[in-house]
């Protein structure tokens, strides 16, 4: 297996359902480098680290919580935007 001695990057994926990703990962023997947990800005994430020493970041997107300080109608304009933009990513790839 390739090694690397620098600092690696991170890739960041979002998932449909990051429990369930998480379960099929840890199942397959990965050890997570983050535990799975929820953040207040709204997402859902664990990370693992690849052989090389890559984070792979894995999260689901959740609705803020109030001590974040988003208001919902914010949140959903927010969204609606890094939805359009990742569509139009898609549409690229």
């Amino acid at each position: 297996m390739p090694t690397f001695g620098g600092v690696g990057i991170t890739l960041n994926f979002q998932v449909d359902d990051v429990d369930e990703q998480h379960t099929r990962l840890v199942d397959a023997g990965l050890e997570p480098a983050m535990p799975l947990e929820d953040h207040p800005w709204g997402d859902r994430v664990f990370s693992v680290m690849d052989p090389i020493g890559n984070s792979v970041y894995i999260y689901s997107t959740r609705e803020p919580t109030d001590e974040f300080g988003i208001t919902p109608a914010a949140n959903k304009s927010l969204w609606s935007v890094v939805t359009q933009d990742n569509k139009s990513l898609k549409r690229t790839i």
